[in-house]
This record gives structure tokens, C-alpha cells and sequence, in this order.
């Protein structure tokens, strides 16, 4: 059962954001949210997962500071799951563009500044924007881009493999045509936790895809988890399919390995070294990466798209993957 609570008026950007039972976080995450320049010119939905009565206070002592916000609250009477959250969430939502995100992410206060100024100008046929994130990644080019006097916004006509060697395969740091969501009826899995498919799947029938390089957000390292992040890696037996999805011919095979490699090795293990496993538990969890990536590509480090990465310890890190927790906990350090 659905209960709504609404406040709306038609907006550039719709924020949907997540309360579930978790408060680690929750008070800064939001505090950052309400401070955000401008918000009242724009949508935010907040979808209540049968949250528990820490996190309602906390939402209701942080929302009870600002007034004239455009909101609305789902209130969902049994736990749906932060995919058919957002599913939900996508589905009533008013902005041109739509942001996923959750109490793990802190605002900078110009977020919405920066994203509508580049949204007024923007092509038409732009259907995503990437952003940059404050985190630690073998991606993240954000000293570098962020004070890059060249092109503040970059556009990419097809599907660019610059877009999985310098961002990232999640969705907390992208905006999303709200439109093209509904049309393609792209979705997040509801049964599973994978980030990488929906993006691809983005990525195949968006007509063009933008990179703002500008920081404006940031994400928290620690993490609690549990074992459903094998979701995270077990995706990429799926990455092929994606060819039949998207319509994508043979040529993006080696694509395809790239970002499922990327995914195992970087995304799955960045969640699992930063959480709240045991060592035995993450070693465990390498291991598993390791074997799953060396049966399905057991030449990946030939993959020519390596060559993107500038990070010679990332890039390395990669090419000369050892699963061993000591040596892989080195290599996260070293990029600090």
C-alpha cells in the first residue's frame, strides 16, 4: 500500500531519495540535501521503505528546518528494496532529469546550480549526465578535470569506453532523462543489486550521454553489507546479453569485457575492502572475484582499453591482478 504526500510543480531535476532502515549517515546526507542551493525550484521525492522510527525522526527534524520545499513522501507500507524504490520513484516523477540517490551521498551546495546551467544549454538529445564524485577511484580524474581550463562539459554521440576508464558504472553520480527511463522502460533490477547492467543499458539507448567536470558530491567509504553485494560481481555473466538489448554488434565485445572487469575487480572489491566483512570474509569474497573473472575472460589483461587508464597503479593493478587482501588494501592506499 502507497500513501503520498504531495507538494509538487514542475521542475528541471527530481531528486528521489531513499530512507530505509539505515541511519549511518542519514543526518549529514540530508542536512546536505536541504542545504543544496535553489532546491525549492526543484522536485524532491522521498520514497519511505518501511523505514523505522530513528529514520523518520531524523527526516522530520532535517526536513522541519526549511519550508516551501517542492516534496513529496511515499510512504510504502512493506519493504519494497531501494531498486523498486527507485523503479517507483522514476515512475511519479516530474523533472526533466531524475537523481538516485540515498544517505550515503552529501551534497556540495551548488549541486543543483551547476546542473541546471548546463541542462538550460543542453542538447536535446542528451539523455544522461555524469558528474564527478569525491572518492577514492582508479577513475576518478577529479584534481585533474575539475581544474582542466578546457571544456567544462563534454558530449559523446554513441557509446564511449571513456565513459566506464574515467566514470563510474553506478548511478549515484549520473542524472537521468526521466523520459528516456519511461520510454525504454529501463529499470532497475528488482530481485538483484546490479548497478553495471542498468547503466549499460543506459548507455545502449541513450542518443547521447554528457560529463559535467565538476565536483558535487560525496560518497561515503564505509559501508555495511551483506552477502546479497555478490550481486554486485555475479552481474557480469550477464554483460554479454547486454549485445542483444542494445542491439550492439561484435565490436563491442571487448567493451563489454573491459566493463565487466572493471566492475569485479574495482566496484565489487572497493565495496567489500571498505565494509563491514571480516578479513576472512573479504579474502573470501577476492578470491571469488578472481576466479570468476579468469574463467569468463582468461586473457582480459590483453584487453586494449587498459591503455585509458593514466593511473599507472591502477592501470597495474588491473594487468597484474594478485587476490591477495594485503596487496590489493596497498594499492587502494597508495591512491588515497
Amino acid at each position: 500500500m502507497l500513501c503520498y504526500i504531495i507538494n509538487r510543480i514542475m521542475s528541471k531535476l527530481s531528486i528521489i531519495y531513499y530512507l530505509s532502515q539505515e541511519v549511518m549517515n542519514l543526518k549529514s546526507s540530508l542536512n546536505s540535501l536541504f542545504s543544496i542551493n535553489n532546491l525549492k525550484d526543484h522536485e524532491l521525492i522521498f520514497i519511505n521503505d518501511d523505514a523505522n522510527e530513528s529514520v523518520i525522526k531524523i527526516w522530520q527534524d532535517e526536513l522541519g528546518k526549511y519550508s516551501d520545499l517542492n516534496y513529496q513522501i511515499v510512504n510504502v507500507s512493506q519493504s519494497l528494496g531501494m531498486s523498486e524504490a527507485y523503479n517507483l520513484g522514476a515512475r511519479i516523477a516530474n523533472g526533466k532529469f531524475t537523481l538516485f540517490t540515498n544517505q550515503l551521498i552529501i551534497f556540495k551546495p551548488n549541486f543543483l546550480d551547476e546542473l541546471s546551467l548546463v541542462i538550460e544549454d543542453l542538447d536535446e538529445d542528451v539523455d544522461l549526465i555524469n558528474f564527478l564524485i569525491d572518492e577514492p577511484a582508479f577513475y576518478d580524474q577529479k584534481k585533474q578535470s575539475s581544474n582542466n581550463k578546457d571544456k567544462k562539459l563534454l558530449v559523446y554521440d554513441q557509446f564511449n569506453i571513456d565513459l566506464i576508464a574515467k566514470h563510474s558504472l553506478n548511478s549515484y553520480d549520473k542524472v537521468f532523462k526521466t523520459k528516456m527511463l519511461v520510454d525504454h522502460k529501463i529499470k532497475f533490477n528488482v530481485t538483484h543489486y546490479q548497478p553495471g547492467i542498468f547503466i549499460l543499458k543506459v548507455y545502449g539507448k541513450a542518443k547521447k550521454a554528457a560529463v559535467l567536470k565538476t565536483i558535487l558530491t560525496k560518497r561515503r567509504k564505509e559501508i555495511n553489507l551483506n552477502n546479497n553485494i555478490y550481486d554486485v560481481l555475479f552481474q557480469i555473466n550477464q554483460f554479454n546479453q547486454l549485445k542483444t538489448y542494445n542491439e550492439w554488434n561484435d565490436s563491442y565485445d571487448e567493451k563489454l569485457e573491459f566493463c565487466a572487469i572493471i566492475m569485479a575487480f574495482y566496484h565489487f572489491i572497493s565495496l567489500v575492502i571498505n565494509s563491514n566483512f571480516s578479513d576472512k570474509e573479504k579474502r573470501n569474497a577476492i578470491k571469488i572475484a578472481k576466479e570468476l573473472v579468469f574463467r569468463l575472460y582468461p586473457k582480459y589483461e590483453k584487453n586494449k582499453f587498459f591503455q585509458l587508464i593514466n593511473n599507472q597503479n591502477w592501470k597495474n593493478y588491473f594487468i597484474k591482478f594478485k587476490p591477495r587482501l594485503s596487496w590489493i588494501q596497498a594499492k587502494f592506499d597508495a591512491d588515497k
